[in-house]
């Protein structure tokens, strides 16, 4: 029994030890250090507008597209429309969602201004008429259509300035459905591009 008590205090002993030894080794040095002051900061997106007769604007331009003492059958091409984004953004957009809204004098009279060619031009061209739809059928694509289109969206301009503009070409007609009724109404029409990242 001696023996056993022996071998019992020899094991618990070592044990012991083996402890003490992992303790002592487990105390080291340490140090710490941090990365400080990491700061995110969201970047800026936006755009602007030019016309022919006025310069780039964060804003609007007036009056770009549009006829007087119009006919039936008229067909007129205004000048195009540009956007671009700011030289100073960080972000750099994808798309540009396009969307318009009508106002008449004459109820229905934008069903007769006939969008005879709507194109985006950014490096290629993008034939916009292929994707409106003659949603109130009356057998050709008009500013009411265009204005019932949901989310059309084009490729935006590759960058800001000088590169970087996007030119949106429109060919209208005063179609020659138009009656009597149309005689001095008036379509106004307001296109709205919003860059999108």
């Amino acid at each position: 029994m001696r023996a056993r008590r022996t071998l019992t205090v020899s094991v618990l002993s070592i044990a012991i030890l083996l402890l003490l030894v992992g303790v002592a080794t487990r105390a080291s040095w340490s140090d710490l250090v941090a990365s400080e002051g990491n700061v995110f900061t969201a970047g800026k997106l936006s755009a602007r507008i030019m016309d022919t007769d006025e310069l780039w604007t964060e804003t609007h331009v007036h009056n770009t597209w549009g006829a007087s003492n119009m006919y039936p059958g008229q067909v007129f091409a205004p000048s195009p429309l540009m956007v671009s984004q700011l030289p100073d953004d960080s972000a750099v957009a994808s798309k540009v969602h396009i969307r318009t809204s009508i106002n008449t004098t004459v109820p229905g009279m934008d069903r007769y201004i006939q969008v005879v060619m709507l194109q985006w031009q950014n490096g290629g061209y993008d034939n916009m008429l292929a994707r409106i739809a003659d949603l109130n059928g009356n057998g050709f694509i008009d500013l009411d259509d265009l204005e019932n289109t949901p989310g059309l969206r084009v490729h935006a301009p590759a960058g800001p300035l000088p590169g970087g503009v996007g030119m949106m070409l429109a060919q209208f007609k005063f179609h020659e459905s138009a009656d009597n009724g149309t005689q001095g109404g008036s379509v106004t029409a307001k296109f709205e591009f919003t860059v999108e990242q």
